[in-house]
């Protein structure tokens, strides 16, 4: 029987292979919108029929990892006494670090007799157990199954808390100077400004209440478990931080009409990156987008060509997110006001800059552990989210949109 950590990876794998299968079913969709022609109709069902068996797998693997941790719930340890216990050390990193969170959390060791610091930008006040690559590898693979907004924006690997990156904006060129006369001086060229994006690592910290039942789990439970756990609080903490850039755009046009969006599609941002451009809005705005059509009748949103392909509008892709990650706008009181509709290259508009130290801290005696018989976790994220082109993306919002009018007379030509 596989242990739930390999169960674990296998559904992590799965999850993987459906989202690079529905990555490139994806620009299909787009292809197919701008050219019928680009795949024929046994290239589609081939791409569903991949689709379909790889969300199979996933599924599958995700009810015998659920399975697996019911058994090992169920599971009782057999008693140890008059038994000659044999300590070894753990095998890998993985383990190693289960077996100091477990040493923690129950109180055997000091967290500072196993590390100095999990932070090497000198704040010795956050020592903590710094997650290991392969543990970080898995969450990093886990968080890409829920609503995440990372891989829409530019992501860069830093090692140093502070730093700075030169950027060329899009300018609008003028042409070479006309010299008519044989002796005139040459003058300088309109260069690009470039410009400085200063980056600071920021530390993101929260408290979660862990279950004292979890430490007597193995390894491979707590493991799963921590993964799922830093994951999700990740995803919520760096959507978070990108929303903020996003809604800082200097553009905010307000849609009120069918034509608005195409003019925000066709001039809102430079025509270098419109080909590179998407459009994003939460499951309500889809919701209202869906049912608004044009002057012929039919609706703004293009079907899908397939299931689980892409919905589209003039070509570019309409990405959901969830109402709970991208929320629509409310007064003082509570009260709708507005949908978000973005529309932009958001890789060239924003990058994330990450610190890559992330780390926990587990305690049976603070933040009211002890009063309460509970541990407390503590994960510390370090990243820093900065705007690298405020001209690439525009932040729209709408409330309702009006089907656009016809353009002909009842009885005419055009109307038969």
């Amino acid at each position: 029987m596989h242990n739930i950590n390999d169960l674990n990876a296998a559904w992590i794998q799965s999850g993987q292979n459906y989202t690079d299968l529905q990555n490139k079913s994806q620009k299909m969709a787009v292809a197919l919108a701008a050219d019928p022609s680009t795949y024929t109709k046994d290239q589609v069902q081939k791409m569903q029929d991949e689709l379909d068996a790889a969300k199979t797998a996933r599924d599958f693997a995700k009810s015998q990892l659920d399975d697996a941790k019911a058994q090992a719930a169920a599971s009782k340890p057999e008693p140890i006494a008059n038994k000659q216990v044999t300590v070894t050390k753990p095998a890998t990193a993985a383990e190693d670090f289960v077996h100091n969170f477990v040493d923690v959390a129950t109180g055997k060791v000091n967290i500072r007799d196993l590390v100095t610091s999990g932070n090497t930008d000198g704040d010795t006040s956050n020592a903590g157990l710094t997650i290991p690559p392969d543990i970080q590898t898995n969450i990093n693979q886990l968080k890409r199954q829920y609503a995440s907004l990372e891989p829409y924006v530019s992501i860069e690997n830093v090692t140093t808390p502070t730093g700075t990156r030169v950027y060329e904006p899009f300018e609008t060129l003028t042409p070479l100077a006309n010299l008519d006369d044989e002796n005139a001086a040459i003058p300088d060229n309109d260069d690009p400004k470039l410009y400085n994006i200063k980056y600071t690592i920021h530390r993101y910290a929260g408290i979660s209440t862990m279950p004292n039942t979890l430490l007597q789990d193995s390894a491979e439970n707590i493991q799963a478990w921590i993964e799922q756990f830093v994951g999700r609080k990740d995803v919520v903490t760096r959507n978070g931080a990108i929303l903020g850039v996003m809604n800082d755009a200097p553009k905010k046009p307000t849609i009120a009409k069918f034509d608005d969006i195409l003019d925000m599609i066709y001039t809102a941002v430079d025509p270098a990156i419109v080909s590179t451009s998407v459009l994003m809005t939460n499951v309500s705005g889809f919701a209202t987008l869906a049912k608004v059509k044009d002057a012929m009748g039919d609706y703004l949103i293009q079907a899908n060509v397939v299931p689980d392909m892409p919905y589209s509008i003039r070509g570019h892709q309409v990405i959901v997110i969830s109402d709970r990650w991208l929320p629509d706008a409310v007064d003082s009181k509570g009260a709708f006001v507005s949908h978000p509709l973005y529309y932009g290259d958001l890789a060239q508009a924003a990058k994330l800059f990450d610190r890559q130290q992330m780390s926990l801290v587990v305690t049976n005696i603070g933040a009211g552990a002890f009063e309460h018989d509970q541990t407390k976790l503590r994960v510390i994220d370090r990243f820093d989210v900065e705007a690298t082109d405020k001209d690439a993306f525009v932040a729209g919002s709408f409330a309702a949109v009006a089907d656009q009018q016809a353009n002909f007379a009842a009885g005419s030509p055009a109307s038969k």
